[in-house]
């Protein structure tokens, strides 16, 4: 969910977070599902396609995931 979240960091339609992410279309539909749900993406329509964007909670939450995997590593 990190690495979705990451690359929503540049507002990104879904097909772009399924192809970097290396999703299939289902696993991709529940992740951004839940990662909507929390709050930690948030979805916007432009020109009829889903643009997914990361909101301020979803930055801390990358900068918490950071600092955790760096205290694991």
């Amino acid at each position: 969910m990190a690495e979705i979240i990451n690359i929503a960091k540049n507002d990104v339609p879904k097909t772009q977070i399924m192809s970097e992410a290396n999703l299939s279309f289902s696993q991709l539909t529940r992740y951004l599902k839940i990662l909507t749900y929390t709050k930690l993406l948030e979805k916007t329509v432009d020109y009829g396609k889903e643009i997914y964007k990361v909101t301020q909670k979803g930055k801390d939450f990358l900068i918490t995931h950071k600092q955790m995997m760096e205290l694991l590593s």
